[in-house]
């Protein structure tokens, strides 16, 4: 078997950038007094306005995407405005100076301080991960993999993800040559980790957001709360059928549930899986 998680929201009960960007404010506050929440905040909202502005001018309407090409066309034109967003980051400077350790550091003090939480079972899946000797890797558009693997500093995990530079940049895995922002992106990251696999193996892909889609059309689990979630809300609009675990068939390439217990007492991740390669 082999595991392949998104981070935010997926392996996480919450997104990890807002705790991200708020680190990277105390830690400039603390070194030299320098408040720059207003400017996180300006960073921030631009994103928002450049979101929505994008969402509303799309030539095809949110509820007139019933396909998932054209959903796929929408999100991989939003390319631009996530770059763009990454400029605005390094224009602002909140990343600045720090380096991987500090990073991985606030990874770690986040999740001690309860700040960031696990998953539940997320723990659990980890144990059986060991003990059976399974592949797990991490693909995440997260802009820091060393924050991540703070986070996470408990596992030995491989982490595809971007990374803030000393000069506060946020640059792309080695394995893409390009920033991970969306969800063509993450894809093309599987595919490369992939690339000398052992396709005998069974791969599971876990996500909760509509940047993990065209890797969960491999074959994977929906991560979600309830049934009410973006992503799902989005598959069920262009047609993908999405069973709970509990009731998934053999022909199901995706199922969801509302976290890692629920996929442990499915028995997804017994030897006699009904799930398809990938």
């Amino acid at each position: 078997m082999r595991l392949l998680f998104d981070f935010d929201g997926t392996i996480t009960e919450k997104d990890t950038i807002g705790e991200l960007g708020e680190a990277a404010i105390r830690f400039h506050k603390a070194k030299s007094g320098h408040d720059l929440q207003p400017t996180w905040d300006t960073v921030v909202q631009h994103y928002i306005d450049d979101f929505q502005l994008y969402k509303n001018d799309y030539h095809i309407p949110e509820n007139s995407r019933i396909s998932l090409e054209e959903e796929l066309e929408f999100q991989a034109k939003q390319k631009d405005l996530e770059e763009r967003s990454l400029v605005r980051i390094e224009q602002s400077r909140v990343f600045e100076g720090l380096r991987t350790d500090d990073l991985f550091q606030m990874g770690t003090e986040a999740v001690e301080s309860g700040r960031v939480v696990l998953r539940k079972g997320f723990k659990d899946v980890m144990a059986l991960v060991e003990q059976r000797k399974w592949d797990v890797a991490i693909v995440s558009v997260n802009w820091s993999r060393a924050f991540i693997r703070g986070v996470l500093h408990q596992y030995e995990l491989n982490v595809i993800a971007n990374e803030i530079s000393p000069r506060g940049v946020v640059q792309g895995p080695n394995i893409l040559g390009g920033t991970m922002t969306n969800s063509a992106d993450k894809k093309a990251a599987l595919c490369r980790l992939l690339e000398d696999a052992d396709r005998e193996t069974k791969t599971l892909y876990f996500g909760d957001s509509n940047t993990d889609i065209e890797c969960l059309l491999k074959g994977g689990v929906v991560v979600s709360a309830d049934e009410s979630s973006a992503l799902m809300k989005t598959l069920r609009r262009v047609g993908v059928p999405v069973p709970h675990v509990s009731s998934a068939q053999g022909d199901a390439t995706i199922s969801w549930a509302r976290d890692f217990d629920e996929v442990l007492r499915s028995g997804l991740l017994e030897p006699a899986s009904r799930n398809r390669e990938l």
